[in-house]
């Protein structure tokens, strides 16, 4: 199928535009992402009753966890914080929305985190005295049989009834940063963040696009535009003329688009009524910039500033930023754990 040249039009209300998703040069400056003001927490006084106070039962504790925690999310639609999230979750992409939030109002400026037992047991250090752990959400497990749609016990080959761990809610466990630990040296956790790519970055990018499916080709694209995804034909293609470092940024903004499912929901991806367009360049943007800080590399874009990230939420409000946050982290997650990466911790 002939792919439609990428142009820059205005889209009438409920007119998609064509399903691509594309990377344009935008008339304000650039924002530096790095640079952004860290995330303050809502004040030592609150971190400390929330996390750290004594609760009737576990059950509570998640209740109060959760709580705080809404309120957090809200609070991602300001600029600022939503950047400080990403900076986190660069960092803790193991780790589910939820978790990544606990740790940066907990301890931001967090670099690695483990439990009392792994640090002592199997990194070799131990945790100093005296020091508050990170709480953070653990799933509760029990071993249950397994049974079939009618609800009989299921036998394995031995003839003896099978067994499954099931997820069945939510605790809390404590974990410690690496600061709050003493110990034999470590391999440096962090990276001093440049503006071109690391060695290898850019390929591993290219590997994981095309692992979708996708080829990925340069042309030369009329206009501002940098890039775009074609869904249809199954193809990413960036502009010939762009320097290493904008390449980079392209194809891990077009590979944040495949990740995030936006290539399935053509339907929504228009500016008009309804439309989804804002959300998705969002969401693109944001495992764009996780990706490169994952791997080392800094980003200097306007997708992910000013009141942009506050503006497409609109009367959905702290849900839609929620659901976006969730995207962003699974997206993100998925494809720094599909393949190795040579700059990923």
């Amino acid at each position: 199928m002939t792919t439609p040249t990428p142009t820059r039009s205005r889209v009438p209300a409920g007119v998609r535009t064509g399903g691509q998703f594309a990377v344009e040069a935008r008339g304000e400056a650039d924002v530096d992402l790095a640079t952004a003001p860290p995330n303050e927490p809502a004040g030592e006084e609150l971190a400390e009753t929330v996390f750290t106070r004594r609760y009737d039962s576990v059950e509570d504790k998640v209740a109060a966890f959760h709580a705080e925690l809404e309120q957090r999310v809200s609070e991602l639609a300001h600029d600022e914080n939503w950047l400080a999230y990403l900076d986190t979750m660069a960092k803790f992409h193991r780790y589910s929305m939820l978790n990544t939030l606990l740790i940066a109002a907990q301890r931001p400026g967090a670099t690695k985190v483990a439990g009392f037992r792994k640090w002592k047991d199997e990194l070799g250090r131990h945790v100093r005295k005296g020091e508050k752990g990170i709480s953070i959400f653990a799933p509760k497990t029990r071993r249950v049989p397994v049974t079939d749609a009618a609800g009989n016990p299921v036998k394995g080959e031995n003839g003896k009834a099978k067994y499954e761990v099931r997820c069945i809610g939510f605790t809390t466990t404590t974990v410690f940063d690496v600061s709050q630990t003493d110990g034999p040296e470590m391999p440096a956790v962090t990276h001093d963040l440049s503006g071109e790519p690391p060695a290898g970055f850019t390929q591993d990018l290219e590997a994981a696009i095309t692992a979708q499916g996708y080829t990925i080709g340069s042309e030369d694209l009329p206009g501002t535009a940098r890039g775009y995804t074609d869904p249809r034909g199954k193809r990413v293609v960036v502009e010939a003329s762009l320097s290493p470092a904008m390449r980079a940024k392209v194809l891990a903004h077009e590979l944040g688009h495949i990740a995030c499912g936006h290539t399935e929901r053509l339907e929504e991806y228009h500016s008009g009524h309804r439309g989804g367009r804002g959300q998705m360049e969002v969401e693109a943007e944001s495992v764009a910039y996780a990706l490169c800080r994952a791997n080392g590399m800094s980003t200097q874009v306007g997708d992910v500033s000013g009141t942009y990230v506050a503006g497409w939420a609109g009367p959905a409000g702290s849900e839609a930023v929620k659901a976006s946050a969730n995207a962003v982290a699974k997206a993100t997650r998925t494809v720094l754990e599909s393949q190795p990466w040579r700059n990923v911790e």
